[in-house]
């Protein structure tokens, strides 16, 4: 089930800005839904975002644990990949 709203939303609108949700902004153009172009999504069932949620996290895990391995491989002894690898992981942890 979906609510499409058409209208640009103000502050004036209580009830819309003090729902609690996970935002899925699209990238590019948007989302096509039954020919209406929506630009953002507000998916307010957790149940619904748990699993969308899930799948980005992961997705960036897996990315940060291969970028990681391929710093630490190429270790220069200087140290500089080490902290460029704790830099990624502190920007991963702050994402999530």
């Amino acid at each position: 089930m979906y609510s499409v709203c058409l209208k640009k939303m103000s502050n004036k609108d209580v009830e819309i800005d003090q729902l609690n949700g996970f935002l899925m902004a699209s990238r590019g153009k948007g989302f096509n839904i039954n020919g209406d172009l929506i630009r953002n999504i507000n998916v307010i069932d957790k149940k619904l975002a748990y699993g969308v949620v899930s799948k980005k996290a992961l997705s960036k895990y897996y990315k940060l644990i291969s970028l990681l391995t391929e710093l630490l491989i190429s270790d220069d002894d200087s140290g500089e990949t080490f902290r460029e690898a704790l830099n990624h992981i502190e920007k991963f942890r702050l994402e999530v």
